[in-house]
């Protein structure tokens, strides 16, 4: 049966993925630059020392290491309670945001306000070049943020839960994203298209998957 969660709603999915197509492309003819680096210079030269620490912490929480751990227990969570189709949805949307992000990545070709890192997991560097836009990170954070908020809102009947499980993650998400720009790693318009991107995807994933899976008998 269709869950009528908010994720799967159409114009959530049109207007985010309208607004990253467009962001994408002012971006690219220079409309944000000025914006862009005037909060880079400030993030360099003037941000408070116990911010930039603070948000080196919270960064972490879109590492790729993280986010394996976080997707193992999830997917332990989803095997114990026998939630198959949920399990094959999870595999699906996050690798395939994985895709989505590189892909979006050498499409841009955006360089990173610093110099250009190379791709890396686990310790290892890939000979891939990380390109700033949209945000790795943030849109690892957002991939499984939101999966997390849909698959417990599919489960959790009262309200006020849903609403907090909701909150906490939104909140997660945007310090995630904000720490990306607060560490100098991007520009904030890389951590917003990728927020942008992420639920667009997202979205659309969950709302394919209602129509296919959730089907009323």
């Amino acid at each position: 049966m269709h869950t009528n969660h908010w994720l799967t709603r159409q114009p959530l999915f049109l207007s985010t993925g309208v607004a990253f197509f467009i962001l994408s492309m002012l971006s690219i003819v220079g409309l944000f630059d000025a914006i862009d680096l005037a909060v880079m210079d400030w993030v360099y030269h003037s941000a408070p020392a116990f911010l930039t620490n603070a948000m080196t912490v919270i960064t972490e929480f879109g590492s790729v290491e993280l986010i394996a751990v976080m997707s193992i227990l999830v997917l332990g969570l989803l095997l114990y309670q026998r939630r198959i189709r949920d399990m094959i949805l999870f595999v699906a949307v996050s690798g395939g945001g994985l895709a989505v992000n590189l892909g979006l990545k050498f499409l841009f070709q955006r360089e990173r306000p610093g110099e250009l890192n190379m791709i890396d997991a686990f310790g290892i560097e890939l000979a891939i070049p990380s390109y700033s836009y949209p945000s790795g990170h943030t849109m690892r954070a957002a991939i499984l943020v939101l999966l997390i908020i849909y698959l417990l809102g599919t489960w959790v009947k009262r309200r006020e839960q849903t609403r907090l499980v909701t909150t906490a993650g939104l909140l997660l998400l945007t310090l995630v994203a904000a720490s990306r720009v607060l560490t100098g790693a991007h520009f904030p318009t890389d951590a917003v298209g990728a927020v942008l991107a992420s639920v667009a995807f997202v979205s659309l994933c969950v709302r394919l998957y209602e129509q296919r899976w959730r089907k009323p008998s």
